[in-house]
């Protein structure tokens, strides 16, 4: 029982390392194919688009997830916390 445990943590540890390995192949290749400008403005269109197709309730909860504060100045100034 403890031989089969000891084989399954093995495994388990090989399927981990062999995921980071993959990650970090990910991140080395996005660090070297920067997002073009057209196309980030092109994934902003759609969000404008998708956005305005969605409800008010939906649109609240998305707000709701992306801002986790928002703070008010005497200035009257604000400052956001994503």
């Amino acid at each position: 029982m403890l031989k089969e445990r000891v084989g399954e943590l093995a495994e388990q540890e090989t399927a981990m390392l062999r995921r980071k390995a993959d990650i970090e192949d990910m991140r080395s290749n996005e660090s070297n194919n920067p997002v073009s400008l057209a196309h980030v403005q092109g994934m902003l269109g759609e969000f404008t688009r998708l956005f305005d197709q969605m409800s008010n309730e939906r649109k609240k909860q998305l707000v709701h997830a992306l801002i986790k504060e928002i703070s008010i100045t005497k200035e009257r100034t604000f400052e956001s916390y994503l």
